[in-house]
């Protein structure tokens, strides 16, 4: 809100004292509701606008960022950690080391089986050619010689038996290989998780990790603080009502800023949207220029849950029910009080939207 929007919510700030955190607290009666012309028990129907606003006390948090160990190196011992609490960092950066020298020396001896495979894979495929080139030397020249059709048809069938042994042989292998491929690429996925580096910059807050101890499976070894991800929690646990056409906005310092809500994942919001509901009491920021923004400083949140701009209002204390039913009554020009059975619209404590039963100009009586 800017403008007019601004100066109404800084004012209602006001009327209802700072650290205020209640539901449709009450606001000042703008000055054209009690003109001055007629009795301080009395009100001119105007048109105006009305808001039904929640203020509620909050605080600039940084989104923090845990580090974890990989599942790969449970159990690994901790080399050396290269951050302290308070320290800023980059992303990027290592934050600490696992020792990896058993790691490695597996990976060397695969790397050693898979050399020593291809070798003996180059010489076992040489020999198998040379089998069946010479099977097939032998059915040629039994062929040309016209040698009898039985003693062809055994050559033949050694030269298939040589060929099919050959494509047996040459698929073990590759299997043997495909392997051997898996687990030299599994350690040295595993070697690559032994280094925890910064997933953001920002300022390590927490270093759990011990150097010499060893690490657990998806163990937080690292606290960081995104000193670029500031956003506003709400004081004392509080839980906001979404309902489609509210509008939010943070008072920082005497600066307003445009805020949205920040669901729970994508599918909540989807839920919130469509049918209203209760959303975790967290706002990021709409502005892109907030790096004057710290984190703990205090903030309220103006929620504006409904709002009409251009309606008949009339002050909140000017209504009466019965049986359901309200009324006010409307001072005829003798003084009299005539009651008139009216239908409303937003009321926020203060203020009444008046739908149907009055007119502009139309004065009303105001419970004192």
């Amino acid at each position: 809100m800017r403008g007019l929007g601004k100066a109404i919510l800084l004012a209602f700030a006001v009327a209802v004292g700072a650290g205020a955190c209640t539901s449709a607290a009450p606001m000042d009666v703008p000055e054209l509701i009690v003109p001055v012309h007629v009795a301080e028990d009395s009100a001119v129907v105007v048109r105006g606008a009305v808001r039904n606003v929640d203020v509620h006390e909050a605080t600039v948090k940084v989104h923090m960022s845990e580090v974890y160990t990989d599942e790969r190196v449970d159990g690994y011992a901790v080399e050396w950690v290269a951050c302290v609490e308070g320290m800023e960092v980059k992303a990027g950066d290592p934050l600490l080391r696992l020792n990896t020298d058993e790691l490695d020396r597996e990976i060397e001896a695969l790397a050693a089986r898979i050399r020593a495979h291809d070798a003996n894979a180059s010489d076992a495929a040489a020999i198998a050619a040379a089998e069946i080139k010479m099977a097939e030397l032998q059915v040629k020249l039994a062929k040309e010689e016209g040698l009898a059709p039985d003693e062809i048809r055994r050559l033949e069938l050694l030269l298939e038996r040589h060929q099919l042994v050959a494509g047996q042989e040459r698929a073990a292998r590759a299997r043997v290989r495909q392997k051997l491929d898996a687990d030299l690429d599994d350690k040295r996925l595993t070697k690559a998780q032994a280094v925890l580096y910064a997933p953001v910059d920002g300022l390590v807050t927490g270093v759990c990790a011990i150097s010499f101890d060893r690490v657990s499976s998806r163990e937080v070894a690292v606290i960081l603080a995104d000193m670029t991800d500031v956003y506003i929690e709400l004081l004392g646990g509080v839980r906001v009502s979404y309902m489609p056409g509210q509008s939010y906005e943070a008072v920082i310092d005497g600066e307003p800023y445009a805020v949205t809500i920040k669901p729970f994942d994508h599918e909540r919001e989807m839920a919130y949207v469509l049918t209203g509901g209760s959303a975790p009491a967290q706002f990021t920021f709409d502005d892109t220029a907030v790096a004057a923004v710290e984190a703990g400083e205090f903030a309220q949140v103006y929620v504006t849950q409904s709002a009409s701009e251009d309606t008949l209002v009339i002050p909140f204390n000017a209504i009466h029910t019965a049986e359901g039913e309200r009324y006010v009554y409307r001072l005829a020009e003798d003084g009299s009080k005539v009651p008139v059975f009216i239908k409303t619209g937003i009321m926020n404590g203060s203020q009444a939207e008046v739908l149907s039963g009055l007119r502009e100009g139309d004065v009303v009586y105001v419970k004192q």
